[in-house]
């Protein structure tokens, strides 16, 4: 009962957060589109994927950290737990100091080989070194972060996001509006890391989770045990990054920073499905952690299925409903200044499937700590994206599909495919059960509302954007998500979830709501 309450904790204080991120995002962008330049919005774009770049000098070592106070967690020997804090923070420092300096010195550089238009170029020094700045102070502070996402207090963390989001609007307009320019973006960024920090470490010392003697003495034996873990974790993400976030590097540098912009906008709901999708298993993953270490092996398996059919198949509603949405609300949300292909938004959906699948699995293995030859599967597959990407997007017609189609198609073939053998591996299943009943759900779900979809798209394209828009997203919340919770979620959990929620809920509430079902079943 607790993983559960934990479980359901996590996933709605996780989607209130995507909630916050919409309205941040909703915001902001035609907020900074008003003070700035599509080149200034375009630069800001770029500088923050270098960063994205650079932080990934963590060398997997936070996720490590967790994943260790996760064994640790429940000894009875305090001062153990209190070591191991203090080692992972020495660490997270001193990566936080490496990032600084080849953020500072590389600087120019990253401006040159962007071939930045020259009176953009000092900004971006200056943006670039500063944010760099930003995040070296905030590497050492995500000890706290951890500690709570050991504890399975996920709901703490996205807390403290939302709060960062509210206030970092704030923080930007005001800057926007005292004449800061494109520098104002800093703003949210200086106010995010003050005030995370401040209640990530206040949550987990009321929460008793911070160790009462102090934090011990660094360990240089679990250094390394951590190190070696969090280079098969660094190598995964550095393919995750050379996957997924060189598309606006491979677009300034052959159609310019207009078309950054573009891709910005245009993928903005992309990222925010994603992260719907993937807080499932995210969610899950410190319960899954905590059932390997106490050897619950029946109740593991058992559980991941669940956690990853319910995923893919809310890929597949999600999938569509990007489809229906996108290209419409680029337009309305832009006022027409962006445009977006629906074609692209039919790729978006298909690698946003193969990306699903592919977290959920290669997840999986990374909590259990036998990461084996999957980093050099990721890596391997970012680079052969870049090689093909970089190759094939030279026409402008179709610069995004080109990219789309070949981040789809690389992921499903590489990372989705190994995913799919070490689980079969890990559970001692058939491979073909993982990759085609497992995932069986989610092509109903595709299928019934994709049909849908397409009719009621050609049903009323004479209407205008905004009320297409209105009518398609009230069909998503209704029909699909009906849909989705149909044939997408198996019956056995529908049941569970309803007992949890039929004993959480006033019974009166839910009574006239209930749907019988069959003993026989």
């Amino acid at each position: 009962m607790a993983r559960v309450r934990s479980l359901v904790r996590g996933l709605v204080s996780s989607y209130a957060l995507l909630g916050a991120m919409v309205v941040y995002g909703l915001a902001s962008v035609p907020v900074a589109l008003e003070y700035l330049t599509r080149e200034e919005f375009g630069l800001w774009a770029i500088v923050m994927q270098f960063v994205a770049y650079l932080t990934m000098l963590d060398f997997g070592m936070t996720g490590s950290v967790g994943r260790f106070i996760i064994d640790q967690k429940d000894e009875h020997d305090r001062s153990k737990y209190g070591a191991l804090l203090a080692t992972g923070t020495l660490i997270l420092a001193l990566q936080g100091a490496l990032l600084l300096l080849i953020g500072y010195f590389l600087a120019p550089w990253f401006a040159r080989i962007s071939y930045l238009p020259e009176p953009l170029y000092e900004s971006f020094v200056t943006l670039m070194r500063a944010q760099c700045l930003i995040a070296a102070i905030g590497f050492p502070t995500r000890i706290f972060s951890q500690i709570l996402y050991a504890h399975q207090r996920l709901d703490a963390v996205n807390a403290s996001q939302i709060l960062f989001f509210i206030g970092g609007l704030a923080s930007m307009w005001l800057g926007f509006h005292f004449g800061a320019g494109i520098y104002s973006l800093l703003w949210s960024s200086i106010f995010g890391l003050v005030q995370s920090t401040a209640f990530t470490y206040v949550f987990a010392k009321r929460s008793g989770l911070l160790p009462g003697s102090g934090i011990g003495r660094v360990q240089w034996i679990q250094a390394v045990e951590m190190f070696r873990y969090g280079r098969d974790v660094f190598l995964v993400s550095l393919g995750t990054q050379l996957m997924t976030a060189s598309q606006p590097v491979i677009l300034a540098r052959n159609f310019g920073l207009e078309a950054v912009a573009t891709w910005s906008v245009g993928t903005r709901i992309f990222g925010l499905a994603n992260q719907l999708v993937w807080k499932i298993s995210d969610v899950a993953a410190p319960g899954l952690a905590e059932m390997m270490i106490r050897d619950e092996k029946a109740q593991l398996e058992h559980r991941y299925k669940q956690v990853a059919v319910v995923s893919i198949a809310l890929a597949g509603w999600t999938a569509i409903t990007l489809c229906q949405l996108n290209s419409l609300f680029v337009s309305v949300w832009t006022q027409n200044a962006l445009s977006w292909s629906p074609r692209d938004d039919i790729f978006l959906g298909m690698w946003m499937i193969s990306l699903a699948i592919g977290h959920s699995h290669n997840g999986f293995i990374l909590v259990t700590k036998q990461v084996a030859g999957m980093k050099w599967v990721f890596v391997v597959e970012g680079l052969c994206f870049i090689l093909i990407a970089a190759t094939i997007s030279v026409d402008f017609s179709d610069r995004f599909s080109s990219i789309l189609k070949t981040s789809a198609l690389t992921s499903a073939l590489l990372s989705g495919t190994y995913g799919a053998w070490r689980i079969a591996h890990y559970f001692k299943v058939s491979l073909w059960r993982v990759m085609l009943l497992w995932p069986a759900p989610m092509v109903v779900v595709v299928v019934i509302y994709g049909c849908a979809a397409t009719i009621l798209w050609n049903a009323i394209s004479a209407q205008s954007e905004i009320v297409r828009l209105i009518i398609h997203l009230a069909f998503s919340l209704t029909v699909g998500l009906t849909v989705f919770v149909r044939f997408g979620i198996p019956l056995q959990l529908r049941n569970e979830i309803w007992h949890r929620l039929y004993g959480v809920f006033p019974r009166r509430l839910l009574q006239g709501m209930r749907r019988p079902v069959s003993r026989n079943r």
